[in-house]
């Protein structure tokens, strides 16, 4: 990227969009997202953003909701997240909540 402006503001524009792509539950498009977004920017992986979201990715494919709250709730203490935000994530974790029903109900 060249410019300084772009620079600052990709990670929360690529947390943006990784936060959309979770929304989505198609975890084949979270890793295309995640793998564009390295493309983007090589240091996103690194950042604060970016470990949020390997956080909740991972707790999402490993059904932990606990996980997923907790994550959020790191991110949230040092940056506030913004209500738009909250509203997907609250999707996301119900989502994660009710899979995990599902799992149980077939065994």
């Amino acid at each position: 990227m060249e410019s300084n402006l772009l620079k600052f503001n990709a990670k929360s524009h690529l947390l943006n969009a990784g936060i959309c792509a979770l929304a989505t539950k198609d975890m084949v498009l979270v890793q295309m997202k995640w793998e564009e977004f390295q493309d983007v920017d090589y240091t996103f992986a690194d950042s604060r953003e970016g470990k949020f979201l390997q956080a909740m990715n991972q707790s999402y494919e490993a059904f932990n909701a606990d996980a997923f709250a907790d994550a959020v709730f790191q991110f949230d203490t040092i940056s506030k997240i913004e209500p738009w935000k909250i509203t997907l994530l609250l999707r996301i974790k119900e989502s994660i909540i009710g899979e995990v029903d599902v799992a149980q109900d077939l065994t």
